[in-house]
């Protein structure tokens, strides 16, 4: 592949600055930085919004699914969404907040983007992109289980850009696909150091104290009020 030219180089970087200004509303460093801390907090991201609609589901129990979908769709225009987080439930694993992988794949490419556009140097982009790496490693148990997790968030981002998920599909399947694709070279578990972790400032805040609902009790919710069994739990609830 040819080495660009100053002519080439400035057009790439102008590309990027646009793509950085209308798919993340980042136009300087400044913004950057901000947009980076906020993946972190969880104030940007998808970590969040894909919680709520986790909890109100195990909430609500499998048997008013249907009902909870519904209600996202004509309520948030979420029903894509909430059907995409309802077919994923399972337990948590590690303390680690579903779709991490993507919010965190998402803030390492960014730091990347920075570097790319000007705005952040080498060491500074490596100096964030060390502690994030750290973080996925001890998140995920292999490249497969951190692919699987990209793949849920891309798909929850944009449950109508199937063609493009599909496409990013495949090339994780290629990367894994010894004995050329990159990752089948590469240890998940390979020593990154023994440096700070980047903390999942959400995760911190969620999780603290927090056990799923008993996915065997009963919910109210979405029981009819004039239903006997509704009339006879609410009584007795009541009653306590």
């Amino acid at each position: 592949m040819p080495l660009l030219g100053p002519a080439d180089l400035e057009e790439r970087q102008k590309k990027l600055k646009e793509l950085l200004a209308s798919q993340w509303s980042i136009q300087s460093r400044e913004e950057l930085l901000g947009t980076l801390d906020k993946l972190q907090s969880g104030e940007d991201g998808h970590r969040n919004a894909y919680w709520d609609i986790r909890k109100r589901l195990l909430v609500g129990k499998m048997e008013n699914y249907l009902t909870i979908i519904k209600e996202e769709a004509s309520e948030n225009n979420d029903g894509e969404r909430a059907f995409i987080v309802a077919t994923h439930l399972g337990p948590l694993h590690r303390g680690v907040l579903p779709i991490t992988a993507w919010d965190f794949g998402r803030y390492i490419s960014l730091c990347r983007g920075g570097v790319e556009a000007g705005w952040l140097s080498e060491q500074e982009a490596w100096d964030r992109i060390i502690p994030a790496a750290r973080l996925l490693q001890a998140s995920y148990g292999s490249w497969t289980d951190f692919a699987s997790d990209y793949l849920l968030g891309r798909n929850f981002w944009n449950p109508q850009a199937a063609r493009d998920n599909e496409t990013i599909r495949y090339t994780v399947t290629l990367l894994k696909a010894p004995p050329k694709g990159l990752w089948s070279t590469i240890d998940w578990n390979e020593p990154l150091g023994n440096g700070q972790i980047l903390r999942d400032s959400l995760a911190a805040t969620l999780l603290d104290h927090y056990e799923d609902p008993d996915p065997n009790s009963v919910s109210l919710d979405h029981l009819p009020h004039e239903n006997p069994l509704y009339m006879l739990l609410r009584t007795s609830v009541d009653a306590k």
